[in-house]
Parts: structure tokens; C-alpha cells; sequence
């Protein structure tokens, strides 16, 4: 959520916080989404993200995160 003024705040994120199923799913437009798989939109705090910057340019390497090395509970909150 670092670096974007358009999501810096919890409010703006769950404006955009729709549900697929037992999914929550961020639509930040433009191709750009974030699933969060079993929960509710109503579980989620300002605690759960990090709203300031950590990082000083952009990721350069798009398949960075392609894979998950701690496996499928690395993500969930």
C-alpha cells in the first residue's frame, strides 16, 4: 500500500474491497488486484497493512513474487 497517496488509509482500501465468494478481492484498477483468501472484509483492521513506505523505487523484477516459498500460509492474514 506504500507510495500510492490513493490508498493510504484504511478507508480508501475497503472502498475498493469486494467479495468473490469467501474471498475478499482489492481492485485498485488497472489490472491491479489483491485476493485475500477466507476472510471477511469485516475482520480486516488498519493493523493487517502498512500504510507507510518501504521502499525507495519500484520493484523492478514483475515476477518477483510469481512464486511463494513459504507456501500457501505465508499470505493469510
Amino acid at each position: 500500500m506504500c507510495g500510492d497517496a490513493a490508498f493510504d488509509t484504511l478507508a480508501e482500501l475497503l472502498a475498493v474491497a469486494s467479495y468473490a465468494g469467501a474471498h475478499i478481492i482489492f481492485n485498485f484498477g488497472s489490472g491491479n488486484a489483491l485476493t485475500i483468501v477466507g476472510h471477511n472484509i469485516a475482520d480486516l483492521n488498519a493493523g493487517n497493512f502498512s500504510f507507510t513506505s518501504i521502499m525507495a523505487e519500484p520493484l523492478g523484477d514483475h515476477n518477483a513474487f510469481s512464486t511463494d516459498p513459504l507456501g500457501p500460509e505465508a499470505l493469510r492474514l
